[in-house]
């Protein structure tokens, strides 16, 4: 059974019904591309920086602020969000009853949820299940979701209840951007072919029938030469995972190149930092590079020209070692 996603009440007047909601639709994308490094061409990592000192700030560790000026916020905990005084948050505040026609679902719609009743509910419920249908209105209501309130819909949909969020009004664009031009001429000769070609075209709405013909495109995409496992059977690598190997490898050449590499890390790590004064990013790591070489990507701030932070794996020196551009991380 599906996790519910929320759980509160829908309330209106004196009633109000417990339910859960449940995301009504889930997207099917059988193709994700990762992004690789162009050097290893393995997955790259992608992480949050302190803007002040450089260090990596873990998920678990992030806070939420309020900018009120440059520079500066206000810190919100969740306890803050918790105390907010909306009821919204707990309930779907059903404000008003309006026909099913009168709501222009096209620019309003955004997200689906299907509602359930808990036990004690379940009357209550179906009882304004079958109001609505038999009244065929409406139910406009505003919830609290994500960090922020929404407006949204409560229609009938097959055995249950489903809650459309909408978008403000405020959100809507106006037409008004864009370049219409008025007093277009239509003849009647055209108007008849149009319309007799929407008649030859028209037919009863069943999604089923359609498919994803992207998504195929992205699959046929991901395999240029057939499936992987046929690309195995052609010889040599073809990138299936990891770098390639030989003499233009930008990794580790052989086993002896990265004994070499470690023993170079281990003897430019035991060296003290050649600048003047504290080490600038406070590992007391640093150390001298030979020469300034036009690759590399994360020179420190030291008053010692060439001087580069040991933050990196052995397969740098390795990649040096063998002639290939090193891969920073």
């Amino acid at each position: 059974m599906a996790r519910s996603m929320w759980r509160g009440a829908i309330s209106f007047g004196m009633v109000a019904i417990p339910i859960r909601m449940y995301l009504a639709t889930e997207a099917h994308s059988a193709v994700s591309f990762r992004q690789l490094c162009p050097h290893c061409q393995l997955p790259i990592k992608q992480q949050r920086h302190c803007p002040t000192d450089d260090h990596v700030v873990a998920f678990n560790e992030v806070l939420k602020g309020y900018e009120v000026g440059k520079n500066q916020f206000v810190i919100i905990a969740e306890e803050d969000l918790d105390k907010l005084p909306l009821k919204t948050t707990k309930t779907i505040d059903i404000v008003e009853f309006v026909e099913r026609n009168e709501v222009p679902l096209g620019l309003y719609v955004k997200s689906a949820y299907y509602l359930e009743p808990e036990d004690v509910g379940v009357k209550p419920f179906f009882l304004l299940k079958r109001a609505l249908e038999d009244t065929n209105k409406v139910a406009v209501a505003k919830i609290a979701l994500r960090d922020r309130e929404h407006l949204s819909l409560i229609q009938v949909e097959g055995s249950t209840l489903l809650c459309n969020t909408l978008n403000w009004p405020d959100e809507i664009r106006s037409t008004e951007e864009l370049n219409l031009p008025q007093n277009v001429k239509i003849s009647d000769k055209e108007v008849a072919m149009a319309t007799s070609l929407i008649d030859n075209l028209t037919d009863s709405f069943q999604p089923e029938r359609y498919t994803d013909d992207y998504k195929q495109a992205r699959q046929e995409a991901g395999r240029p030469a057939g499936s992987i496992e046929s690309r195995k059977g052609q010889g040599g690598r073809q990138n299936l995972g990891g770098p390639p190997r030989g003499p233009a490898s930008h990794g580790i050449a052989s086993r002896s190149t990265f004994r070499l590499a470690c023993r170079l890390v281990r003897k430019r790590l035991s060296s003290t930092c050649p600048s003047s004064g504290p080490c600038p990013t406070a590992c007391g790591r640093c150390f001298p590079w030979p020469r300034p070489h036009h690759s590399i990507r994360r020179t420190m701030p030291s008053t010692s020209p060439g001087t580069v932070c040991a933050r990196w794996r052995p397969s740098t020196v390795a990649a040096s070692a063998s002639g290939a551009e090193p891969c920073w991380t």
